[in-house]
């Protein structure tokens, strides 16, 4: 598609790009391209200490676009360095490319995201025995607690959630993702707040 029409199919996608529609990269986000699930596993482990949603997404997918719209409301309305989302864009759809990628991120400003290019779907493997299915898992959404690193491969989330016609676990609801979120961080407060016996 020539350069032209993907900013106009960005701006019908994404309203707040619009505004900047000149450069996709405008509000200083990169983007980690990676080829090996360790890659990501790495930046992940990183975050420990804070609760973290990881999601796989294809840039131009609709309901993926809806999702990290939603995903952005339950970031805005819990403020804080305890909460971390971890973005990774895989080429599902006809249009998914990084280019594609680099604006569909510029779409999204909260510094606590971390957004990845996934070009091999290293990523939709790597989670796709998690959910049930023999092929790459997209459009899929996993929330973990503070404790929770990654090795070889990704571990059972504290809850996870997908809009993926194969899959049969429990779909998209952003309201109870906001709830179990809030649920994990003031479970992480507790502990915290209880003093380590002598």
């Amino acid at each position: 598609m020539h350069p032209a029409l993907r900013i106009a199919f960005a701006v019908l996608l994404f309203p707040s790009f619009a505004a900047h529609a000149d450069s996709p990269a405008s509000n200083g986000r990169r983007i980690v391209e990676i080829s090996k699930f360790n890659e990501l596993a790495g930046i992940f482990n990183l975050g420990q200490g804070a609760v973290r949603i990881v999601s796989i997404v294809s840039p131009t997918c609709k309901s993926c676009v809806d999702a990290l719209n939603a995903l952005d409301e339950i970031m805005q309305s819990i403020p804080g360095k305890r909460l971390r989302s971890y973005v990774v864009f895989v080429p599902m759809m006809d249009e998914d490319d990084r280019f594609a990628a680099v604006i569909a991120a510029g779409a999204h400003d909260d510094p606590r995201t971390t957004f990845f290019w996934d070009p091999a779907v290293t990523t939709g493997n790597a989670w796709k025995e998690l959910v049930g299915i023999s092929t790459p898992a997209w459009d899929v959404y996993f929330l973990y607690d503070t404790d929770a690193t990654f090795d070889d491969g990704p571990n059972m989330p504290e809850t996870w959630m997908h809009q993926h016609s194969a899959i049969a676990g429990p779909e998209f609801d952003s309201s109870r993702l906001k709830v179990e979120t809030r649920a994990l961080l003031a479970s992480f407060e507790q502990r915290q707040s209880i003093p380590e016996s002598e």
